[in-house]
């Protein structure tokens, strides 16, 4: 994910066409959040090519290639911090005296549910989690 456009062309052949890629683990169950952008070579049919064989897997989207390392850290690596959540609300449930299976399901479908929320409601995370947090606690 690292390797730039660039690089990969110097070390291809002329014209050679590229795309660079970035899906992420969530492709596994059609859930994906992907990106690609073109190399210099690419063409249109290449883009559409890429597009077609990542939306397969869940969302795509074409982005510039400045974008691909923020890509990487946000959605490529963003499933591991999920599912860190994810253990601690269970662990949290556990402590609590929560059977272990039944806190990761709570925690996993909450999670779930709450990015549902984010994807449909076309409202801003921070006014939901207002609109979930009581004052004063």
């Amino acid at each position: 994910s690292g390797v730039p456009l660039s690089q990969m062309e110097s070390l291809l052949s002329p014209r050679c066409r590229v795309v660079r890629g970035m899906p992420n683990t969530p492709s596994l169950l059609q859930e994906g959040a992907s990106v690609f952008c073109r190399g210099a070579h690419a063409t249109d049919g290449d883009a559409e090519v890429t597009n077609r064989l990542l939306s397969s897997v869940g969302d795509c989207y074409e982005v510039p290639e400045k974008y691909i390392n923020a890509v990487t850290a946000l959605s490529g690596a963003g499933p591991a911090y999920v599912f860190l959540m994810i253990e601690a609300l269970a662990d949290g449930g556990v402590k609590e005296g929560l059977p272990r299976a039944l806190a990761l399901k709570l925690a996993a479908k909450t999670l779930l549910g709450a990015a549902k929320m984010v994807l449909t409601t076309n409202t801003h995370p921070g006014a939901l989690k207002d609109a979930v947090c009581s004052p004063g606690g």
